[in-house]
């Protein structure tokens, strides 16, 4: 209990005061968590979203609120791990092995705003949930396995990616009983387990997702994965960079962990010790081979999926996405140290010893810079190949465990896991904090973030654009903003900022270096970094929506009829769409109206009235402005548009969404009496 504690204070000392690291990503799960509906939201992590929510009633302190719990989970998860590598060891070595899982730069994790300590603690209490099935076959022991995988993927979507091993898993776990009464028929068995495994699975995910955002909720990956997969090359496009990606895995999980990977080995090679008699320890092969397997080739799927897009390469190392169950392969050496062998021949080890040796020499002279490991995607080979010194006498450590261990199993494995795991964590701790450490002081994005935020009127900020020339710098800066309104627009330094580019109405304008100022904006503030801009008043004011940000003035206008927001805009959800203004609207007027039409609708009219005047108007599918003119009576306050033909993308055979989809309105603006207006085409995007 010292231990986790010490481990615990550690990290929040550590966390507290970091100013944002992971742009993108920060900014994304911290506004979905706190700020985005959960049926608006890109990614379905709603239990994850449900917890970092409650972030809010921190204020300002919001981030570090959120490190803190992130320590407290992270920490969470070492009794599960104790449990599991108790049965396969003694209580000293189970607690080293706990307190050694937390402590490596893994531990990084909890600075970020982020699902991994969340993801951490709830795979360690999933295989927990799993060895206790194991045991004796209870089927309430693989009923909240499987509810427990469900809900997992509420926390982070790549929960889904852990069935493949799990369903092998129950396969093994069948046929591991075999001998046992009524267990003859051991395949069918396991095809029953892991059908009910799959189906309360669903049903938990389902479920749970339902209750947090409705029919929005039972997507699996969400609108943003989704995207991903359907853009992902052929998978004969694939293949050759996939393997070349994981070339750099097999390295690195060398030079992690030599010796426990060598023993693994010797268990497929080695008759004597597939038959061995202690099943507890071949499970925990079993799970360590099917969990790290599986994991292993989805996540150079996914890097060669993606490599050369934006500042994805084939280079990166994204072992982020399995080194959660590293701490397995520390519980197998640690099992090697009191559990009694079976008999081996020292051929039999020399066999599978001297590949990883070769594999460990080639790592340390060709990994870098072949790859390119990373303080975020892989803490644990980061702090070990940061320094050449170091790296070298790690290297030369790990290559002395996997020897001892050919001679005598019990010292190689006390060597790997008393020697260099404990010293990979302090070298691996030290490297990354290094880099956290660059973190502490704010730079001119954080500042200018921090000062509009506390600057401007929530209203205005609703109508603020970001004007800069990286779209990671920029996340930082809205991240303090801290408002999903806030408008990117990526320009090089130096270059004149498009005036359409710009949205219609009064706005601000924060630009981020030296940029021209754009026509009839007035300057407000001027700092060092960066200026705040401000537009004149736009007469159409009162009557002009903007339809990709929330309206800042709820009494100003009232909509009905419409989906959610998207980056775009909004899409019409019914038969029609009903926007009623505060202020009457003028006598003659003319009405701007950006928008597009889906499917069946393109060029059907659609029916537009204000008053008891209307106008029909066809739209293409690419959104451009058209102009209508009206009359009123001076007291009409009500635009209404009937949809000609509303249609569900799933009823065209266009995936899962079920909303009603007619219109994609941009926005509008109101100008008394005919004015003329540039048509101003562009892609509609759903």
């Amino acid at each position: 209990m010292v231990g986790l504690l010490l481990a615990l204070l550690y990290m929040v000392q550590r966390d507290m005061g970091l100013y944002p690291t992971i742009f993108g990503d920060e900014w994304t799960y911290s506004s979905f968590s706190r700020l985005v509906a959960y049926k608006d939201t890109l990614i379905p992590n709603y239990l994850y979203f449900s917890l970092y929510g409650l972030t809010s009633q921190c204020g300002d302190s919001f981030l570090n609120c959120a490190r803190i719990v992130n320590a407290m989970l992270f920490v969470g998860a070492a009794p599960f791990i104790y449990t599991i590598a108790r049965r396969v060891t003694t209580r000293n070595v189970a607690a080293a092995v706990a307190l050694l899982s937390i402590a490596g730069p893994a531990n990084s994790y909890t600075a970020y705003f982020m699902p991994e300590a969340m993801y951490f603690l709830a795979f360690w209490i999933f295989s927990a949930a799993v060895f206790a099935f194991l045991e004796n076959a209870s089927r309430r022991w693989l009923a909240a396995s499987a509810v427990l995988l469900g809900l997992m993927a509420m926390i982070k979507v790549h929960a889904l990616f852990l069935a493949p091993g799990f369903c092998c898993f129950l396969l093994y776990a069948a046929w591991s009983k075999r001998s046992q009464p009524g267990a003859a028929r051991w395949f069918l068995r396991g095809l029953g387990w892991i059908a009910l495994a799959l189906a309360l699975a669903l049903v938990a995910r389902m479920a749970g997702g339902y209750l947090f955002a409705g029919g929005h909720g039972l997507d699996l990956l969400g609108k943003m994965y989704s995207s991903q997969a359907g853009a992902n090359a052929t998978l004969g496009a694939r293949i050759p960079l996939a393997l070349d990606n994981l070339r750099g895995h097999v390295m690195a999980l060398a030079l992690l962990a030599g010796m426990p990977l060598a023993a693994l080995a010797l268990v497929g090679v080695n008759a004597p010790v597939r038959g061995q008699p202690d099943k507890t320890v071949a499970a925990l092969a079993a799970y360590t081979v099917l969990m790290l397997g599986a994991l292993v080739a989805v996540t150079v799927m996914f890097t060669a999926s993606v490599a050369g897009a934006g500042d994805e390469s084939n280079t990166r190392l994204h072992m982020r996405y399995y080194n959660f169950v590293l701490p397995l392969l520390l519980m197998f050496a640690g099992a090697q140290i009191t559990r009694t062998p079976p008999a081996s021949s020292r051929t039999g080890k020399l066999l599978v010893s001297v590949p990883v040796a070769a594999l460990i020499v080639y790592a340390n002279l060709v990994l870098l810079p072949a790859f390119q490991p990373n303080y975020i995607d892989s803490p644990e080979l980061y702090g070990l190949s940061a320094d050449s010194i170091l790296f070298n006498l790690l290297t030369v450590i790990a290559l002395l465990a996997l020897a001892a261990w050919v001679f005598e199993a019990r010292r190689g494995a006390q060597l790997f896991v008393f020697v260099f795991t404990p010293l990979l964590a302090v070298v691996g701790a030290y490297q990354v904090n290094l880099v956290l450490d660059g973190f502490k002081t704010p730079d001119p994005y954080v500042k200018a973030g921090i000062f509009v935020r506390h600057y401007l009127r929530p209203d205005e900020i609703k109508r603020l654009v970001l004007v800069g020339n990286s779209a990671g710098m920029l996340f930082k800066t809205r991240f303090f903003i801290d408002d999903t309104s806030v408008r990117l627009l990526i320009v090089p330094h130096g270059q004149p900022i498009a005036s359409q580019a710009l949205p219609a109405g009064p706005h601000w304008l924060l630009l981020m270096g030296d940029y021209p100022v754009p026509p009839n904006m007035v300057s407000h503030v001027k700092r060092r970094n960066f200026s705040l801009l401000q537009s004149p008043p736009d007469p159409r004011a009162a009557h002009s929506i903007n339809f990709a940000v929330p309206e800042a003035d709820p009494d100003r206008v009232k909509l009905t009829g419409l989906s959610g927001f998207e980056q775009w805009g909004r899409w019409s959800d019914g038969k029609t769409v009903q926007i009623e203004f505060a202020k009457p609207l003028p006598r003659d007027m003319t009405l701007l109206l950006n928008a597009a039409a889906y499917g069946p609708n393109v060029q059907q009219d659609f029916v537009v009235r204000i008053g008891p005047d209307e106008q029909r108007v066809r739209l293409p599918s690419e959104h451009r402005t058209v102009r209508l003119s009206f009359h009123s009576d001076g007291a009409a306050r009500q635009i209404t548009i009937d949809v000609p033909h509303p249609v569900s993308p799933s009823q065209l055979g266009q995936g899962p969404d079920k909303r009603t989809l007619g219109i994609a309105l941009y926005s509008i603006a109101v100008e008394d009496g005919a004015a003329a207006i540039e048509t101003d085409r562009a892609p509609v995007r759903k």
